[in-house]
Order: C-alpha cells, then structure tokens, then sequence
C-alpha cells in the first residue's frame, strides 16, 4: 500500500492487499476493470484523506485526495478526491420479553 502525505489511518484499519482467490487484482474504474498484473496490491491513499477507526479497505482500493472514509467503512474500487465515505447501518430496536 501507498500512504500519502499528511492521510491518516485511524485505530484498527486494515489494508488488504491479497485476494482470497489469489488471482490478480484489479482496480475498479470508470470504464470497468484495470489490470495491475500483480497478485499482491493494497490501497493507495491520496495526500490529506482521512480513514476513519475500523475500516477496510479491499486490495485495489483507491483513496482520493482530501477524501474521508467513515469509521467502519469497508471499501472496493475508487473514492474520488475531496469525497466523503458514510457507511449507515440500521438497527433493530426491540422490547424484552419477560422470562
């Protein structure tokens, strides 16, 4: 993985950078799939993005400039520059019952 300049990977991200196939990874772009002919590729992060605690990021993941990822994000393909990343989850809230 690349790191940029003044990113920050918050507590507990983690940066996979094998497929659990094995097979080559390729970067999700615009106009579909770009090889990178290697079987071991993480994230590059751009200059200034912020990952926030708990997030995983896929190998082949593209992180933008200024971009933020919120914390416990999990993340494929290409964030663009000066984005932000939310991951929303429900919950279910239900009552007790008496045992």
């Amino acid at each position: 993985s690349i790191v940029g300049h003044k990113s920050h990977l918050g507590a507990g991200v983690i940066l996979s950078n094998v497929k659990l196939d094995h097979s080559e990874i390729a970067v999700s772009g615009k106009n579909g799939f770009i090889p990178t002919g290697l079987k071991k590729f993480g994230a590059i992060i751009g200059d200034g993005a912020e990952i926030g605690c708990n997030s995983v990021l896929s190998p082949g993941s593209l992180i933008g400039r200024r971009t933020i990822l919120y914390p416990g994000s999990q993340w494929k393909g290409v964030a663009p520059e000066n984005s932000i990343v939310k991951y929303r989850q429900a919950f279910d809230v239900i009552a007790r019952r008496d045992v």
